[in-house]
């Protein structure tokens, strides 16, 4: 057993920050850090996180990724609906592509204005057909 000599410094966190890959061992410790922080260190408006947000250092959003084809209807049509549904998961709108495509459906009855494009193309053939 190794003889613990005591906290001879203490430690600095930017160097965990430098090297966090994400590991499941770096990602218990970093709960662990969570969990030991008074609340008020944890809270949006905190000075750290205030002056994290003010530093003008682009940050990278994580953003659920949804390929168009996971839509079950008409997917290879559906680019849109799922840059979308990634905005809406990322914000907690909704947990997946299929409940973004639900609550689309459920604002186009409401407001005929914005419908799907092929409806808008429908009507220019008709259009074109007509004339």
């Amino acid at each position: 057993m190794t003889p613990r000599l005591g906290n001879l410094m203490a430690l600095a966190l930017l160097p965990f920050f430098e090297y966090f890959r994400g590991t499941p061992h770096q990602a218990a410790a970093v709960k662990e850090l969570e969990d030991a922080l008074p609340q008020e260190l944890l809270a949006e408006d905190a000075a750290w996180f205030e002056a994290w947000k003010a530093s003008g250092i682009a940050q990278k959003a994580v953003v659920p990724y949804v390929h168009q084809l996971d839509f079950q209807y008409k997917g290879y049509r559906r680019c849109l609906d799922a840059s979308a549904a990634m905005l809406a998961i990322m914000y907690g709108k909704v947990s997946n592509a299929e409940e973004y495509g639900e609550a689309r459906k459920k604002i186009w009855r409401h407001d005929r204005r914005f419908g799907p494009s092929e409806d808008t193309q429908r009507a220019w053939s008709e259009r074109r057909v007509q004339e």
